[in-house]
Parts: structure tokens; C-alpha cells; sequence
């Protein structure tokens, strides 16, 4: 599905309940592969493309050991709407405020 529609602008924005091992989070989740596959279709992950080299997190998972943070929030977008992405980031307040147990994902398109 991903694959016939990559020439479509379309922004694909969730909580994808899934991450990049070993930089999105401490170790592969679910689905993991099947989303690691969306950039060599064509998609671009937003907030990736935004803050090269940075690390940030979505969700904090509190075990008996300490936390684990991970970045399962996303925003994929085809690659004839990548160029107008403009920014992308998390706004922590919402979890830190425990409105949600997720940071809001915030994606500008000009």
C-alpha cells in the first residue's frame, strides 16, 4: 500500500507503537522491520529529516529497573510532500503534565 501510493502528497501521523532498534529505543518492537522499510520506499521520517542526529522521545515506559524512553510517534511523509515539512518536534508538556502518556508530535507543512 505504501509502495503504490508514495507519488500521493500524504502525511501518515500516529503512534505507530514501533521504533528503530537501537536508535529509537533500547530494542526492536513489534512491526519494527516492516517500518524500517518505509525510507527505502520513498517515505521520509519527518522528524528524522528535521533533527539530523539528534535523539528525542515520545514515550517514557517505567519498569521496576528504571524507564525506558522510545520514540514510537511518528511522521512519515511521501516524498512529493518532503520538501514542504518545515518542522517537526515533540512537545513534552502534555506527558510530563500526564495529560497523556505520550509527547505531542507537532509536524509544520508549508
Amino acid at each position: 500500500m505504501m509502495e503504490i501510493r508514495k507519488d500521493e502528497r500524504i502525511l501518515l501521523v500516529g503512534d505507530f507503537n514501533t521504533c528503530a532498534p537501537a536508535t529509537d529505543g533500547p530494542r526492536a518492537l513489534a512491526c519494527s522491520g516492516i517500518f524500517e522499510r518505509l525510507p527505502d520506499l520513498g517515505w521520509v521520517d519527518a522528524w528524522r529529516a528535521c533533527n539530523p542526529g539528534l535523539n528525542d522521545f515520545s514515550y517514557v515506559q517505567r519498569y521496576g529497573d528504571g524507564k525506558s524512553n522510545r520514540r514510537i510517534d511518528h511522521a512519515c511523509v511521501s516524498p512529493p510532500l518532503a520538501p514542504s515539512v518545515g518542522e517537526c518536534r515533540y512537545s513534552h508538556a502534555e506527558r510530563e503534565q500526564a495529560l497523556s502518556d505520550h509527547s505531542m508530535l507537532i509536524v509544520e507543512i508549508n
